[in-house]
């Protein structure tokens, strides 16, 4: 019997398969003699090329998916959509392109969504909002396009949402604020504009924000919750001014209008200094007054 279907034969008969670091190459198949019961755990970090087949969505009873840190391109099929049981789909770290299928909301199951470093574009398609049980979502390093889909708010059960390093434009939505499982925003490294919306000082379990690098404008929030983060979360908006309350020790902390740029503080009070050392240098040398020749 030859090697493939040896090995073809052993995934007939099991339910689990793990193949993690296990340095596979070549192409992602699926045969039709495959099991709608087995669940494939762990394919990721190996050498896997070409597409994602369109017929792995005859594996009706895939639990997890993972096939992240591979060399898979080409777009992500909708045909995914029919693992309907699907509760994790791990495939960042691939160089898959095309747009973000809106059929994903057809996994109602799923609550970890991972499309980190690929090469998708397009919006944020609204439909991911009807995945309910959703508590962790990364899109992050992409060529994500478009605004922002209020609609993403309605997600209650969010744990993580990682949208940074795209090219999103448009305003924060303010219905983030229902946010209230929320424990991490990152959305950094985009072109969003307009303030920060005074409704995520409401998330009592949001720990993590990161808004750096943007084209954020007004007052930051004085909310109590943003004590909790450091002056990194905000650097990067020229624009964007206000009180940082850096620790709950430092009730007010002023910070200078050049947009909470932190490198830009530390280079002021350099430069008071310098000029401080320096009136002291001249203080220190002797002045004579030569008043010889007068008579």
């Amino acid at each position: 019997m030859p090697y493939e279907d040896i090995a073809f034969f052993f995934v007939l008969k099991c339910r689990i398969l793990d193949m993690m670091h296990s340095i596979c190459r070549g192409l992602l198949t699926a045969r039709p003699r495959l099991k709608k019961k087995l669940i494939f755990r762990e394919l990721n970090d190996n050498q896997l090329t070409d597409h994602i087949p369109p017929e792995l969505g005859r594996l009706t009873d895939w639990f997890d998916l993972n096939i992240a840190g591979n060399y898979l391109q080409g777009p992500i099929p909708d045909n995914i959509s029919s693992c309907t049981n699907l509760n994790s789909l791990n495939l960042h770290g691939n160089k898959l392109n095309g747009t973000i299928p809106a059929a994903l909301q057809r996994l109602e199951s799923m609550t970890y969504l991972n499309l980190l470093s690929n090469n998708l574009r397009g919006p944020i398609p609204v439909e991911l909002s009807r995945i309910g049980n959703l508590d962790t979502l990364d899109i992050s390093d992409n060529k994500i396009s478009g605004s922002i889909p209020s609609s993403l708010g309605d997600l209650e059960h969010l744990l993580k949402l990682n949208l940074s390093m795209n090219h999103i434009t448009g305003f924060i939505p303010a219905e983030f604020g229902n946010l209230r499982s929320v424990v991490e925003i990152d959305l950094s490294n985009n072109q969003l504009s307009g303030p920060i919306p005074q409704e995520l000082g409401q998330l009592q379990n949001l720990f993590s924000l990161n808004v750096s690098y943007n084209h954020l404008s007004g007052d930051i929030p004085t909310s109590n919750n943003f004590s909790r983060f450091p002056p990194d979360s905000f650097i990067g908006n020229p624009d964007l001014c206000g009180y940082w309350r850096g620790s709950s020790s430092h009730k007010s902390h002023p910070v200078e209008r050049v947009g909470i740029f932190y490198a830009n503080v530390v280079r002021t009070s350099q430069a008071a200094l310098i000029r401080k050392y320096i009136f002291f240098c001249l203080a220190s040398f002797p002045v004579y007054f030569d008043f010889q020749g007068n008579e």
